[in-house]
């Protein structure tokens, strides 16, 4: 009702999710004007691990092994104001930040699924039954939620399971890597051939390519991943200006 919308907005003026500027006008995605535009957002990228590329294709290491045989829809890089909403949102219970990266990748989901069938489920990369207790939530399941309403795509949360071990970040690579080799467990068998895996942040891949080796035993033929941020290599920071947003 935009009578009703127009209202509320003289009376509960909203703010930036970054900025804290009020809103004049209420929007979807949460951020004023000046925030979004100065997000940093992912342009041509590999299509199986959106590591941005100079043309659009498979990056090297996709070529030889793709991280999924699907597709990979990201629209953000992990750096600045993205890394900010990110922490808001996994660590602050800010659902309004949540909001704002699950629009952005709505954007782009509807895009680039145009003429293409879209996953018949969604799957949330799940927490460890203690993580899940002590932070309340599932940053994850966060982002899936409208995403699979404005679709109408069903989501899985109780289909496969996460043991409890060291937080990622405070492991090296190789370690990181071993570990998510044995951190999930099939609890129930997935009848779907097309599912998309959904997380806050794409780092190293351990974690999809974990999942995934679950899912293609239960029987999924094709698996995509939707995640709001890449986290870019060292060496793509070091060699590419990111000083303006794509």
């Amino acid at each position: 009702m935009p009578g009703l919308s127009f209202i509320l907005d003289q009376i509960i003026p909203d703010t930036c999710v970054l900025c804290f500027q009020t809103q004049k006008k209420y929007s979807r995605h949460r951020l004023c004007s000046f925030c979004w535009a100065d997000l940093h957002r992912i342009g041509l990228a590999c299509t199986a691990c959106s590591l941005p590329l100079p043309m659009p294709g498979l990056c090297s290491s996709c070529t030889k092994h793709p991280l999924v045989n699907g597709q990979a829809v990201i629209p953000l890089k992990h750096i600045n104001d993205t890394r900010t909403l990110i922490h808001q949102l996994k660590f602050k219970r800010d659902l309004r930040a949540g909001q704002t990266l699950s629009a952005l990748m709505l954007d782009i989901i509807r895009i680039r699924y145009q003429g293409n069938s879209l996953p018949e489920c969604l799957i949330p990369v799940p927490l460890s039954w203690r993580n899940q207790f002590r932070r309340g939530y599932n940053q994850a399941d966060w982002l899936a939620q409208p995403l699979g309403h404005a679709l109408k795509i069903p989501r899985l949360t109780t289909h496969i399971c996460r043991r409890h071990g060291p937080a990622q970040h405070s492991l090296s690579y190789h370690d990181r890597q071993i570990q998510q080799l044995h951190t999930f467990v099939l609890k129930k068998t997935i009848k779907f051939n097309h599912v998309a895996i959904v997380d806050d942040v794409l780092t190293t891949g351990g974690t999809v390519k974990a999942l995934s080796q679950i899912l293609h035993r239960s029987g999924v033929k094709q698996i995509d991943i939707w995640c709001a941020s890449r986290a870019l290599p060292p060496s793509i920071i070091a060699h590419r200006s990111i000083a303006q947003p794509c």
